[in-house]
């Protein structure tokens, strides 16, 4: 990562995805679709993430992201995209 201006940063975090041993399902994922269980590639993902920290007490993160589904799903899978926002304010 990197900090543009003083208090921020940007960093670019990829992960690649895969089960220990192929099944039909993913536990605690937010997705549409089941994995075929055949195949132990869940994908790639590939995360921005933008801190800031300009007041005390305060910290906000944005996180957007993009999964490209591996082997485990079918081929007309459709590439998954999230964004979360997150602050955290400390007393």
């Amino acid at each position: 990562g990197f900090r543009p201006i003083a208090d921020t940063s940007l960093d670019l975090v990829v992960h690649r995805i895969r089960q220990v041993n192929a099944a039909p399902f993913l536990r605690n994922a937010n997705l549409d679709i089941r994995p075929s269980g055949l195949s132990t590639d869940i994908g790639t993902e590939v995360d921005l993430v933008a801190g800031f920290r300009r007041v005390r007490n305060l910290k906000i993160e944005w996180v957007l992201g993009v999964l490209r589904a591996g082997r485990a799903f079918p081929d007309e899978t459709e590439t998954a995209l999230m964004s979360h926002l997150q602050m955290d304010i400390g007393f």
